[in-house]
């Protein structure tokens, strides 16, 4: 039986690839979170006049005259930075999307070999098309939280943590604030994404009714054609794949 703990069972069969895939991901946020900082910083010590590390660094390498060889300085570091937290960040997705692909095959894999003890009346009822999604569709979707969410979760947290820690460093009125009201926005979020899990079933629902629909009928689709039904039977798939429409845009919309 296919659970989340099984899942996670799966995931923990690639613990090295996990760590190693955590690791890129802390040391892309790590190289991300001073970026937003490096200009304002600089604007306070060259245009108000106080004295910071920022031109302290600069000038132990540097023999520095004017202001604008700062700001020069400061804008090639935050490419730079900005360049390596992307590099970071494409291989922590190379190695998510890597997990997944391995769990997502071991769980067609577990699917197929399931099929074997299928009791034929069950195969019957289900119908070919609902069998189909489960396999394609249902799986595909645990592939995509896998490689984006469960990729992610690492990367959201510390970025929450160094985001925080800059801004109460910069203003710490503002951080407390933040801070305080961050709980209602978590449980708005946890709300909201209830929501939207109950969509995706409705939309992998409507995929599994059009897939069956569509292989029935092209099953049946000679004697169909004999007794002039196609239209019939061509407009009852179309409106499975209105519903499909539907359904997936708003998912998309509630998603984002």
């Amino acid at each position: 039986m296919i659970t989340i703990k099984s899942i996670l069972n799966d995931i923990n069969e690639h613990k090295r690839v996990l760590i190693l895939a955590n690791f890129v991901a802390i040391i892309a946020t790590l190289l991300s979170i001073p970026v937003p900082l490096l200009i304002p910083l600089l604007i306070d010590e060259i245009i108000l006049g106080k004295g910071g590390w920022v031109t302290e660094n600069i000038d132990q390498f540097f023999t520095i005259s004017s202001p604008e060889y700062y700001i020069l300085v400061v804008v090639i570091v935050t490419i730079l930075l900005r360049a390596a937290s992307l590099l970071f960040n494409i291989i922590h997705v190379r190695l998510f999307t890597k997990i997944s692909k391995e769990v997502t095959y071991k769980l067609r894999e577990r699917l197929l070999r399931h099929l074997k003890i299928v009791s034929m009346s069950e195969y019957d009822m289900l119908g070919s098309g609902s069998v189909s999604a489960k396999v394609i569709t249902d799986v595909d979707t645990i592939d995509k939280f896998i490689s984006s969410s469960v990729g992610e979760i690492i990367v959201e947290v510390l970025t929450l943590v160094g985001v925080a820690g800059v801004i109460l460093y910069l203003n710490w009125q503002l951080a407390l604030v933040i801070l305080i009201l961050n709980p209602l926005a978590l449980a708005f979020f946890l709300r909201v994404f209830r929501n939207i899990s109950k969509i995706k079933k409705r939309e992998n629902k409507s995929i599994e009714v059009f897939q069956n629909s569509l292989t029935e009928s092209l099953e049946l689709y000679n004697q169909i054609r004999v007794q002039n039904r196609e239209g019939y039977f061509l407009d009852d798939i179309d409106n499975k794949a209105k519903e499909i429409r539907d359904n997936a845009y708003m998912y998309g919309l509630k998603s984002e």
